[in-house]
């Protein structure tokens, strides 16, 4: 396997799985899991909290290799999205912005829709977690856009950032 080959010559430590519960008891700090299997971000959710690297799921969309390595190499973690996004919001104090807006006048509700645009929620998450509906989140980021004079989310995003 290509794959395995490229992940042997990177040094990165690795372990090879068939399933997520082949790994419950194996020490998953510093190392990066391969895991035959589809998707468990519970799972993926606990071994971020235990110090692994990350996680490819081979079952899942083909990943880039020479991108987890570099990611890797480079200090980052190789998780989903959603598995972090979900870390970073469960661990910062929800009454606090994450930007610092200073610049787009944005309402409380605004700042904290674009906050979780930021950390990568969609529409329906957001409105799940906000108790709102996706048709407001929707008023919401068109709004958010409009101020922010960004075109779409990934615009948004960049000029948040800077």
């Amino acid at each position: 396997m290509d794959f395995e080959k490229k992940l042997l010559k990177s040094k990165v430590d690795f372990n090879f799985f068939d399933c997520c519960n082949a790994c419950k008891d194996l020490d998953v700090k510093n190392i990066l899991l391969v895991i035959n299997s589809y998707k468990n971000l519970e799972f993926e959710r606990k071994i971020l909290n235990h110090g692994s690297k990350g996680v490819i799921w081979l079952l899942e969309r083909e990943v880039d290799i020479e991108d987890v390595i570099t990611t890797i190499k480079s200090g980052g973690l190789w998780f989903d999205r959603l598995s972090l996004s979900k870390e970073i919001l469960k661990s910062t104090d929800s009454k606090m912005p994450l930007l610092s807006i200073t610049k787009i006048p944005l309402t409380k509700r605004e700042v904290d829709i674009a906050d979780l645009v930021v950390l990568g929620f969609s529409n329906k998450e957001i409105a799940n977690m906000r108790w709102i509906s996706e048709t407001t989140v929707k008023s919401h980021l068109k709004n958010i856009l409009r101020k922010a004079d960004a075109r779409n989310r990934t615009a948004l995003v960049n000029k948040l950032k800077v």
